[in-house]
């Protein structure tokens, strides 16, 4: 059944318009060019320089103006100072690596929540364990879900943890993949105040395109993300910023990685190449399309800290109808403790929350609709920034109000004209 209704951005973003011609135009260059010197003068120096025929036959690729112009575009996006550095890779899990690395190279005993993203978190217990780092986890995730606890009381556990411990490092998601948002400003203020965190790598996979505030930005040392959900360039490509003096330390932590053979990721090697306008002469073939679509998509969505804001409202609104259709069809929202636009769900039918994952899953595909889905009963799904129609509204509820794994599929025809009770 095709899907009518997106609501995974928080896994994979759909693609942006603008990034859709973009790419497409990419392939079609790739089809005629292949690596000839017309890409090589499109990659270093941007759309512009090409003459006016090429242009004209690859007018989707116009916002590309070259990987220095797509640093700053990304700093804009995020509302950084220009000195940040930046950096991008084909896989976010090496940037992963090398920030703790450089984490645990620093400190003597890290802070981590049980809200941390599993394949980060195993990353993180290697290379502590290799550099013998003490690490302290503060357990919050059950506390928020269970309601009751306000932003204050899992702020003190931070703080009571940190403090207790003898921490001096932090590594945190702004936005967990569940859904919980975290103060992460406010954190960073308090633990500052008790002891200096001498190094702070923030998780903003689910935060980038996202939110625009509590990000960690004025105290870390590197913020992790990806192109590829919110901000919907789709193509998987991790990004880093470093906006603290003291990561300045990392380009030569990433120089032994790479020398050791510990980090391997093409697209980060070769940007820091065409940055530093030294191109090795015998290096690996790297895909860089995702690039393209990136730059593509934040003219597409006018990305800066504001028209983060203006979306932020609209999913927040929808968040808010979806969650009173919830309550009315015999499922639980489960609490986020800040506002975003992820709403989790867990059904209260004991036959629901023994289904499995996949299957649930298929349940709501039948039904056109995507979403994430997990063990218990839990589904996961990523708010529009624009406003959910009626249509739309009324086949939620009716997906949630049906929601038996075993009964037949209802004709979509039908859910897609049911009127919400």
């Amino acid at each position: 059944m095709p899907t009518r209704l997106y609501l995974d951005s928080a896994r994979m973003g759909l693609l942006s318009e603008r990034a859709r011609l973009a790419h497409f135009d990419y392939v079609r260059l790739a089809a005629t060019e292949g690596c000839s010197l017309y890409f090589s003068q499109l990659l270093e120096k941007g759309f512009s320089d090409w003459p006016e025929n090429i242009r004209l036959s690859y007018p989707a690729l116009e916002d590309w103006k070259g990987v220095l112009e797509l640093d700053d575009a990304l700093k804009r996006f995020v509302g950084v100072t220009p000195d940040c550095r930046v950096l991008m890779a084909n896989r976010t899990a090496q940037l992963v690596k090398l920030a703790v690395r450089e984490l645990c190279r620093r400190c003597r005993r890290v802070l981590v929540s049980d809200l941390t993203w599993p394949s980060y978190r195993r990353i993180f217990e290697a290379e502590r364990s290799r550099c013998h780092v003490g690490v302290s986890t503060v357990s919050v995730r059950t506390l928020v879900r269970r309601g009751g606890e306000g932003v204050d009381d899992i702020v003190g556990r931070f703080v009571r943890d940190y403090s207790n411990m003898g921490c001096d490092g932090l590594f945190i998601p702004a936005i967990s993949h569940e859904g919980i948002r975290l103060p992460v400003d406010d954190i960073c203020e308090r633990l500052n105040g008790i002891r200096p965190l001498k190094y702070v790598v923030v998780d903003g996979a689910q935060a980038l395109g996202h939110v625009s505030d509590q990000l960690g930005l004025e105290h870390c040392d590197v913020f992790i993300a990806g192109t590829h959900k919110w901000l919907q360039g789709h193509l998987p490509m991790g990004v880093a910023f470093l906006p603290n003096r003291r990561s300045a330390s990392i380009a030569r932590t990433l120089g032994r990685l790479v020398q050791d053979g510990q980090l391997d990721d093409p697209l980060l090697l070769l940007i820091s190449e065409l940055k530093a306008r030294s191109l090795q002469r015998y290096s690996e073939t790297v895909n860089l399309a995702s690039l393209f679509t990136c730059r593509a998509a934040l003219t597409d969505g006018q990305f800066d800290p504001d028209s983060v804001r203006t979306k932020f409202s609209g999913r927040l609104a929808n968040a808010r109808r979806f969650a009173s259709i919830a309550y009315e069809t015999n499922w639980t929202v489960l609490p986020s403790l800040l506002p975003t636009g992820i709403v989790m769900l867990q059904a209260n039918d004991r036959s629901v929350r023994q289904t499995n994952p996949m299957a649930l899953r298929d349940y709501f595909a039948s039904h056109s609709i995507s979403v994430s889905t997990y063990e218990d009963g839990m589904i996961r799904a990523a708010m529009p920034s624009t406003q959910l129609t009626n249509a739309q509204l009324d086949a939620i509820a009716w997906a949630l109000r049906w929601c038996r794994v075993d009964l037949p599929t209802i004709p979509c025809e039908i859910q897609y004209g049911a009127v919400r009770a």
